[in-house]
């Protein structure tokens, strides 16, 4: 499939779940919800959304520890490029733009293996996410309007949860015999599908092999959850300008952690650029379940989203312009194949084997 016709198809997925997330509402009642927020609160979401990505680039730092110590205004700058890259962007190109940046600026770090501490970013953020959908499902009640298919499929969803965590665990301090079993379960897929799927499970498993020193994978632990929280209290700030937790009872630290998990969850799914659409019906199915009437929690996922969007896309712009990067440079820059990420990961352990 073509880069146009996939960048065409995000903006329909986009469309398509703006129209259910404001279906039969009455556009006059969320202009008026949105009027009587409180731009503290407001604000208070721009900051710790700024926050949050500062402690992104901290975690993305330990990832390069053993490579060379990179100063955190890089690291910070080039994580806002890649986050606005995303936000004005088609195709989540933040990713390139992002490893593009860190390596024209720290000429120590090439291109695959800034491509491949992302890659690895990404699958502790999806443990965070696991993490916070078993906490969201134990700690949030189904409401028994939702009916009981809802909360079968909730109890199915902890349970994969439940378990793909297990999984990771075991793939932490049982690698050799969890790459065994995950082995044999791809043979079972066609080999269209198994093959990348294998090189990436490897390319992680190198990259887990890198990251020898137990207590940078500690640290990188602890900056997840750190960082999971603070998108959670991004959220939840929102939720303090709409009056939620007086009107509705929305808790604060709970009512965070079950919309951010929900909001990624949603914004999984190909989308135009910024997420737009997938963001405004995450926030709309997460508040449903607080019993936040869809007018408001409607006006609740435009604000958020606002005062997150804009932030990350003007810093980024500010920092795009600084470093000299250019959309030929990001055009240029593929994102590598799994067997050269791989390959990557391999090259990278035996150096560290060879040094210690």
């Amino acid at each position: 499939m073509s880069k146009a016709i996939k960048a065409i198809a995000g903006i329909v997925i986009s469309a398509v779940f703006l129209y259910f997330a404001f279906r039969g509402l009455d556009f006059q009642e969320v202009w008026t919800h949105m009027q009587s927020a409180n731009y503290f609160w407001l604000g208070a979401v721009a900051l710790a959304t700024l926050y949050a990505n500062w402690v992104r680039a901290q975690r993305w730092d330990h990832f390069f520890r053993h490579l060379k110590r990179i100063p955190m205004g890089s690291l910070f700058s080039s994580t806002m490029v890649g986050m606005a890259a995303n936000n004005v962007l088609p195709l989540r190109i933040g990713e390139v733009v992002r490893a593009v940046s860190i390596s024209k600026k720290e000429r120590e770090i090439p291109l695959p293996t800034a491509f491949t501490t992302i890659l690895l970013e990404r699958m502790f953020d999806m443990v965070m996410v696991l993490i916070f959908l078993g906490l969201t499902l134990a700690l949030v009640p189904i409401p028994e309007s939702a009916g009981a298919q809802v909360a079968q499929a909730a109890k199915l969803l902890g349970a994969i949860a439940g378990v793909v965590v297990v999984a990771i665990l075991f793939l932490f301090f049982k690698q050799e015999l969890m790459v065994r079993w995950i082995d044999r379960l791809v043979d079972f897929l066609p080999a269209r599908v198994g093959a990348p799927a294998r090189h990436m499970f490897h390319a992680f498993v190198g990259g887990l092999h890198a990251l020898t020193d137990r207590r940078q994978l500690l640290y990188l632990l602890a900056y997840s959850v750190w960082l999971w929280l603070m998108l959670g209290a991004a959220f939840a700030f929102g939720a303090l300008a709409m009056n939620l937790h007086g009107a509705y009872g929305v808790p604060f630290v709970v009512g965070g952690i079950a919309t951010v998990t929900l909001v990624a969850i949603f914004i999984m799914v190909p989308s135009a650029p910024g997420f737009v659409g997938p963001f405004q019906l995450g926030c709309v199915a997460a508040l449903s379940i607080f019993g936040v009437p869809k007018a408001e929690a409607a006006a609740y996922g435009v604000l958020v989203h606002i005062f997150q969007y804009m932030p990350i896309t003007i810093v980024g712009a500010i920092y795009f312009v600084r470093e000299g990067l250019s959309l030929s440079e990001v055009q240029h820059a593929e994102q590598p194949a799994p067997e050269a990420v791989e390959k990557q990961m391999e090259e990278l352990e035996r150096k560290l084997e060879a040094e210690g």
